[in-house]
């Protein structure tokens, strides 16, 4: 299971809704995108790369007038970490068990 969290200004945004079977993400609270005061408030990442241990992270863009607002992180589950993850999926390193 994926948990998202959307940062706005420095601070985590309330309410957060991953769309189901699709990229974007809904942010209902802060209710409107700053700069073209689209509500409710539909963000989709750019610039996808690991964040942290156990995250991506991605540019929160506003759907509806591509504006920056903030930044998307999509926590995961994993065991040895993202980094390790990518190695071994991209085949740089085989892991045994």
């Amino acid at each position: 299971m994926v948990r998202v969290e959307v940062v706005i200004g420095g601070e985590k945004a309330s309410i957060v809704q991953p769309l189901p079977d699709s990229e974007r993400v809904a942010v209902l609270e802060p209710k409107a995108c700053r700069a073209c005061k689209a509500t409710p408030l539909f963000v989709r990442g750019r610039g996808k790369r690991i964040g942290g241990r156990d995250y991506y992270e991605a540019t929160a863009c506003c759907e509806r007038c591509g504006e920056q607002v903030g930044t998307i992180r999509a926590f995961v589950q994993t065991i040895f970490g993202l980094e390790e993850d990518e190695r071994v999926i991209h085949g740089s390193r085989c892991r045994s068990y």
